[in-house]
């Protein structure tokens, strides 16, 4: 009995099917958004990773600037940055600078501060041990 060779449309869309989903579901369990007094608070669930989470990060954040929010808070307290994923915030913060906006960092772990300081980001971001002060520093 001969297999049934697939065609190339067939093997495309199985492969772009199977993307898509792995995509959906990496999605739903990457991210916490939550808007509180005009602030987006955004908590990952899992390490920023380039070319993973931080790709969805990137756009949910640019979706929500479209909707005309400004001031964002990422809670690190349950992720971290991984790798070259230190662009994300970096590139989150160049959008919000062009439009008056800003984002504040909290809860971050001693290795991704550390990362920060390396980088001489903590000079650009403002960092803050706890979200509630994070989001009191708005006022």
């Amino acid at each position: 009995m001969a297999l049934k060779k697939k065609k190339d449309h067939e093997v495309f869309f199985e492969r772009w099917l199977r993307t898509q989903r792995r995509n959906a579901l990496f999605e739903v369990k990457t991210k916490n958004i939550r808007v509180t007094k005009q602030i987006c608070i955004i908590k990952p669930k899992s390490p920023l990773t380039e070319g993973g989470t931080e790709v969805f990060l990137f756009n949910d954040v640019k979706g929500l600037i479209k909707q005309g929010y400004k001031y964002f808070v990422l809670n690190l307290e349950t992720s971290d940055l991984i790798g070259s994923s230190v662009g994300t915030p970096v590139n989150i913060f160049g959008l919000l600078d062009r439009i008056g906006g800003t984002i504040k960092l909290c809860c971050l772990s001693d290795r991704t501060l550390r990362k920060l300081e390396i980088c001489k980001l903590d000079t650009i971001f403002q960092i803050f041990k706890t979200q509630e002060e994070a989001i009191d520093s708005f006022r």
